[in-house]
C-alpha cells in the first residue's frame, strides 16, 4: 500500500504548479511508495467506447471525484487530467452519473441487472448501505475475472481486499482511485500550552498517545467557567462532541474487528473478547464516570453544539469529510490519529467511511473495462493523490507541519471490517457496531457484557444467513 508523505515537491496540474507528495515518472507512469509503474498493457483504441461512473451525491464524491472541464482549481484539474491520461491512452469517453443518495445506489444497480442492461461500468457505494444485498442477489461482478486489473501492485488497497473477500469471490474493491475518508480528532493547541500539558504529536511518535493519556488530558482542562456550580454548555471540557457514529472508530484503533476469518475462510463474529471490555470500560470511565465530556446530538443546530471553533474544548472527534468547517476559525488545531487502546498496540488504525468499487455483472466489454479501471488507480498516483492528500489535506485543512505527519499515519494505516461494511446495518448487528454510542454514550450503561447478550445470538444469525447466501453463488 502506499505511503501518504506530504513533503514539497512540485507537480504541474491544470498550467499552475501544485506541491505533492512523491517524484512524478514520464507519461504514462505514475510512482507508489518508491516503485514506478507502467500500465501492464499497450495503448488501445476503443473507438471511444463509454465508460459511465455511477456515483451518489454523498461524501467525497460530491466535490473531489469528478471534473468536466478545468477550472484552476488544483484538485479539480488533477481529476481532470486523469481523465483525460486514461481517455487518450484507451480511446474511451468516461463519463460521470452522480445522483440521488445512499440507498439508491443498490436500487439503480438492481435495475440495470435485471434488464440486463451494460448501464455502469463502475459504481461507487456507501461502506455500508446496500452491499450485503448486492452481493447476495448476485449483482456483480467478480474482480478476480479481471484480466487487467494487478491487484499486487501498491495502488491497490490490500486490506480491503483481503477483508472483504468472500468465499474466494472479491465483489468490492478500493484502489487509489478512491480517496478514503477517516475520522481524526482535533486539538486545541492553545489550551494545550495554557494548562501546559504534554505535547499530543510527541505522544503519538513515541507510541505514548492511548485512551488513558487521552483521558488524563481531558481531565486537565475541564472548568466550570461560570462558577454556577454546575457543568453546562458554557464550561470548559476536555472532550465535547457529538452522541453518534464518531465513537465507533474507537473499535479500530483500539484494533478490534466486528468479525473475522476463521481458518477455513468463514467470517465469524469477533467483538467479544477481552480487548472490547477493556475499551467499553476505559470510555465509560471517562464519558460517564467523570464530568470531562460534553456530549451534544448529532442532529443539533450549529448554536447548540460546543464543537473547537468556541475556544471551550481540548478535543472533538471529526470526520476528514467535515473538516473544511473548520477552515476559518481562529481556535489554533492540530490533527491526530484516534489514540490506541494501549501501548502494547504497535499501529494507529483508523477505519474508512468512504465507499466502495463494484461492477454491475451485466457489463459488456470486459477487456475495456478492466483497463480503464486499473488506469484510473495507476494515474491517481501523479495526479489526485497528491492533489488532495497535500493541497486539499495538507495546505487547506491542516495548520502545521506536524499535523501532515499525523494525517500521514491516520491514511497509511486504513483499515476495512467486513462487519461493518457486510453487516453493519443489520437488525442485530448494527447494535454491536454502535455499541459504544449506544450503550455507552447515550444510555450510560457501560457493561459491554450485557449489551453483547441481547444481540450476540442474533448477529450471529445474520452472518450464517449472510454466507449461506454467499455459497449459493458458487
Amino acid at each position: 500500500m502506499r505511503r501518504y508523505v506530504f513533503t514539497r515537491l512540485l507537480l504541474k496540474v491544470g498550467g499552475g504548479l501544485l506541491e505533492t507528495t512523491e517524484p512524478i515518472g514520464s507519461e504514462n507512469t505514475t510512482v507508489a511508495g518508491d516503485v514506478e509503474f507502467s500500465p501492464g498493457f499497450d495503448r488501445t483504441d476503443y473507438g471511444g467506447e463509454k465508460f459511465t461512473i455511477f456515483a451518489p451525491d454523498w461524501g467525497l464524491y460530491s466535490n473531489y471525484f469528478f471534473a468536466d472541464e478545468q477550472n484552476g482549481e488544483a484538485m479539480n484539474d488533477a481529476i481532470y487530467e486523469r481523465t483525460v491520461k486514461v481517455e487518450e491512452y484507451l480511446n474511451v469517453d468516461i463519463t460521470h452519473i452522480i445522483d440521488g443518495y445512499i440507498n439508491d445506489v443498490p436500487q439503480n444497480v438492481r435495475s440495470t441487472v435485471m434488464s440486463g442492461d451494460d448501464t455502469y461500468q463502475l459504481v461507487l457505494t456507501h461502506c455500508i448501505a446496500g452491499i450485503d444485498n448486492m452481493v447476495i442477489e448476485d449483482m456483480l461482478y467478480d474482480w478476480n475475472d479481471f484480466e487487467y486489473c494487478d491487484f499486487s501492485r501498491s495502488y491497490w488497497n490490500q486490506n480491503c481486499n483481503e477483508n472483504l473477500s468472500l468465499n474466494g469471490h472479491m465483489f468490492y474493491a478500493v484502489s487509489d482511485y478512491m480517496l478514503p475518508d477517516p475520522n481524526c480528532i482535533l486539538f486545541n493547541k492553545d489550551m494545550i500550552e495554557q494548562y501546559s500539558i504534554e505535547d499530543p504529536y510527541e505522544l503519538v511518535r513515541s507510541g505514548k498517545w492511548t485512551i488513558d493519556k487521552f483521558s488524563e488530558m481531558c481531565s486537565a482542562v475541564t472548568r466550570d467557567l461560570d462558577g454556577n456550580g454546575a457543568l453546562d454548555f458554557n464550561d470548559q471540557y476536555g472532550l465535547a462532541t457529538e452522541n453518534d457514529w464518531f465513537w465507533n472508530s474507537f473499535y479500530y484503533s483500539s484494533d478490534i474487528y466486528l468479525m473475522s476469518k476463521d481458518s477455513s475462510g468463514a467470517m465469524k463474529l469477533s467483538v467479544n473478547n477481552e480487548r472490547t471490555i477493556t475499551l467499553i470500560e476505559k470510555l465509560d470511565k471517562l464519558v460517564n464516570r467523570s464530568n470531562d465530556v460534553y456530549i451534544f446530538d448529532f442532529q443539533d443546530s450549529d448554536e447548540d453544539r460546543l464543537d473547537i471553533s468556541r475556544g471551550r474544548s481540548l478535543f472533538q472527534m471529526i470526520s476528514f469529510n467535515t473538516l473544511y468547517k473548520y477552515c476559518d476559525t481562529t481556535v489554533d488545531f492540530g490533527i491526530l490519529p484516534y489514540p490506541k487502546l494501549d501501548e502494547m498496540q504497535e499501529t494507529y488504525h483508523t477505519n474508512d467511511w468512504s465507499g466502495l468499487m463494484c461492477v454491475p455483472k451485466t457489463v459488456g466489454n470486459t477487456e475495456m473495462v478492466s483497463k480503464v479501471i486499473e488506469l484510473l488507480a495507476l494515474y491517481s498516483g501523479n495526479t489526485t493523490i497528491p492533489a488532495y492528500y497535500n493541497f486539499v489535506l495538507g495546505e487547506k485543512l491542516s495548520r502545521d507541519e506536524d499535523s501532515k505527519e499525523m494525517m500521514s499515519i491516520i491514511y497509511d494505516n486504513v483499515v476495512y471490517d467486513a462487519g461493518i461494511n457486510y453487516r453493519g446495518f443489520s437488525e442485530n448487528m448494527i447494535n454491536l457496531f454502535y455499541a459504544i454510542p449506544r450503550c455507552v454514550v447515550r444510555d450510560g450503561n457501560g457493561s459491554f457484557s450485557t449489551w453483547y447478550a441481547m444481540y450476540a445470538s442474533g448477529a450471529e444469525a445474520e452472518i450464517e444467513k449472510f454466507m449461506e447466501d454467499v455459497s449459493k453463488l458458487g
